[in-house]
């Protein structure tokens, strides 16, 4: 487990902020859109899209820390 978050270090984390920062704005979009959609299929898409997204996103952290 240590290799994992072995990239979250001093110089990194403000590269990580900043990461955070950026995508949390497609995020809440993407939530704000989920929560006022009537329930149905398009409400289903964009939930597993942001799921998802979520997921891909936590997982590249480390790669994009890296270049």
């Amino acid at each position: 487990m240590r290799n994992i978050f072995s990239f979250l270090n001093k110089d990194n984390l403000i590269a990580v902020a900043n990461d955070l920062v950026s995508q949390s704005w497609t995020i809440f979009g993407l939530l704000i859109g989920w929560i006022v959609l009537p329930d149905g299929e398009t409400r289903n898409f964009v939930g597993s899209v942001l799921g998802w997204l979520t997921l891909i996103w936590l997982v590249t952290m480390p790669l994009r820390l890296r270049g």
